[in-house]
C-alpha cells in the first residue's frame, strides 16, 4: 500500500495537499467519477445550461480531468462560456469538436491555472524530484522515469492521485494537467530534431527580437533626444558589415523608421547589438547590473542562432551541435528574464 507523506520534506509542516486528489480520497470528499457518474453529472449540468452532451463527452470528460468532479465542472462551465461566445441555439449539443474547442480554452484559463498550480505548488516547493518527474513524463513520457526515478518519489506521485502505472509504464492521470505542463514547459523538452529546434528558436527569437528593439529604441531615446540618437543607430549601422551599405539611406528616416524593419531593412539583429555595446552606459539598468562581458556573451550566442535560421542549408546549420542550442535556450532565457523586466 502506498501512503502520502503528510508533512512536507522532513519538516514539520502540514502538507496541505495530501491526498487530495488521490483515487481513495478524490478532492477529499469524493471518489473519482467513472464515465457513469460523469454521465449523470453532466446531465444534471447540462439541464440547468440547456446543453445536452454527445455520447463520446463523459468518456472525455473522465481521461481529461483524471475523474475530477470539480475539474469537470470546471471545464463543463468552460463549454457553456464557449457555447454562448459562438451564439450557439438552444439547447445546444456538443460535440467533439466544440468540445475540444473549449478544452483548448480551458487549459489556458485563469480558473484550471488555480487549480494545477494548488496542486503543482507544493510539489514544486516540497518536492522537487517529484515535481521534475512529473514534467518529464508530461514533456517526454516514461522513457526513462520507470528505469530512474526511486520508488519514493513515484509513491508521491501516486499518494498526489498525479500518476498511474499500466504493464509497468507510468502516466499522468489528468490530461489536462499534462497539456498544461506541456505548455509552461514546452522550451524545457530534451533531444530535439535539427528541424525542431529551428522551429524553437523561430519563435522564440523572433519574439525576442522584436521585443529588444523596443527597449533600445525607447532608452537611447531618452536617454540621447533623438537627434543623437539617431546618430549613433546609423553609426552602428555603418560598423555592421551586413548593414553598412544601407546606413545612407537610413539617414532620411525619421527616429522610429529606424527601428521599423519594414522601412529600415538594416536594423539588424547585430546592429541591436552595436548600439548596445556603443552605449552600455546608457543600458546598465535594462541588463539589471549584468557586465558588458555577460551581456555580449549573450547576446552574440542569440545570434548565432538567428544566422542558422537565415542559412540553414549552409555550414552554419551543418556545424550547429545540441551544445549550441542548450546555449541558445540559456541565453534565451537569459534576455526573455530581461524583457519581462523592462515591459
Amino acid at each position: 500500500m502506498i501512503n502520502e507523506m503528510p508533512t512536507i520534506s522532513n519538516s514539520n509542516i502540514t502538507n496541505p495537499m495530501f491526498g487530495q486528489l488521490s483515487t481513495s480520497n478524490q478532492g477529499a470528499y469524493l471518489p473519482p467519477f467513472n464515465m457513469e457518474s460523469t454521465r449523470i453529472m453532466v446531465e444534471a449540468l447540462g439541464g440547468y445550461m440547456g446543453i445536452k452532451f454527445n455520447d463520446s463527452i463523459p468518456a472525455n470528460l473522465v481521461q481529461d480531468c483524471g475523474g475530477h468532479p470539480y475539474l469537470i465542472r470546471l471545464l463543463c462551465s468552460t463549454i457553456n462560456k464557449t457555447a454562448k461566445e459562438k451564439k450557439l441555439p438552444r439547447p445546444i449539443v456538443v460535440t467533439k469538436a466544440l468540445y475540444d474547442e473549449a478544452k483548448k480554452t480551458f487549459e489556458i484559463s485563469s480558473d484550471a491555472e488555480g487549480f494545477y498550480w494548488m496542486i503543482l505548488n507544493i510539489l514544486q516547493t516540497g518536492y522537487e524530484k517529484e515535481y521534475n518527474a512529473l514534467k518529464i513524463l508530461a514533456l517526454e513520457g516514461d522513457k526513462t522515469i520507470s528505469q530512474t526515478m526511486d520508488q519514493t518519489t513515484l509513491s508521491h506521485l501516486f499518494g498526489y492521485g498525479l500518476i498511474e502505472e499500466s504493464n509497468g509504464t507510468y502516466y499522468i492521470r489528468f490530461e489536462t494537467i499534462k497539456s498544461f505542463l506541456r505548455g509552461k514547459y514546452k522550451f524545457e523538452r530534451q533531444n530535439l530534431s535539427i528541424d525542431d529546434q529551428i522551429k524553437e528558436i523561430e519563435l522564440r527569437f523572433r519574439n525576442g527580437e522584436r521585443e529588444l528593439r523596443k527597449i533600445v529604441r525607447s532608452s537611447l531615446k531618452l536617454r540621447l533626444g533623438e537627434e543623437k540618437a539617431s546618430l549613433s543607430v546609423i553609426n552602428a549601422m555603418r560598423n555592421v558589415r551586413a548593414s553598412s551599405h544601407l546606413a545612407d539611406s537610413a539617414c532620411s528616416l525619421k527616429y522610429r523608421q529606424l527601428f521599423d524593419t519594414t522601412v529600415n531593412k538594416g536594423i539588424f539583429f547585430s546592429v541591436l547589438i552595436e548600439i548596445i555595446k556603443n552605449n552600455f552606459n546608457l543600458f546598465k539598468n535594462v541588463f539589471e547590473g549584468d557586465e558588458l562581458n555577460v551581456v555580449m556573451s549573450n547576446l552574440l550566442v542569440l545570434n548565432k542562432a538567428r544566422q542558422l535560421l537565415a542559412h540553414p542549408a549552409n555550414e552554419d546549420a551543418e556545424n550547429w551541435t545540441n551544445k549550441d542550442f542548450e546555449k541558445f535556450r540559456s541565453s534565451m532565457s537569459w534576455l526573455e528574464k530581461i524583457i519581462d523586466a523592462n515591459t
